[in-house]
């Protein structure tokens, strides 16, 4: 779509300026989309748990994104939903998840934190 002369004479200013702005932020075809994806996790552990296991349900805006995982501050590794973790020692631990998008973008992870508690007494 281009800009004439006549047609910023003919719209007046404010009008012109919608049109060259509708111009240029039009997508171009067959460009990837640059949009980063939404991350959410959508179940976990309670904030308090004696369980040393932890299941996760997680997902994103982007139906083809990809996911990384990581606990505790591990490195970011691939990942998908549901997830399943053993063996987890007690104390406190956080879960991050990000989403990748098909253009590679990469999310800001969502976090979530729980604490496994000490065994109670007998």
């Amino acid at each position: 779509m281009g800009v004439r002369m006549a047609d910023l004479k003919r719209f007046g200013t404010l009008a012109a300026l919608a049109l060259v702005l509708a111009c240029l932020t039009a997508p171009i075809p067959g460009a990837l989309a640059q949009t980063v994806p939404l991350v959410t996790i959508d179940d976990g552990p309670k904030k308090q748990t004696k369980k040393r296991a932890a299941k996760f349900a997680f997902s994103s805006d982007d139906l083809a994104a990809t996911f990384e995982c990581r606990i505790d501050a591990s490195r970011f590794r691939p990942c998908a939903s549901p997830l399943a973790i053993r063996g987890l020692e007690r104390g406190r631990h956080v879960f991050e998840v990000r989403a990748v998008g098909a253009a590679g973008t990469v999310s800001s992870p969502a976090v979530l934190k729980w604490k496994i508690l000490q065994k109670g007494p007998r």
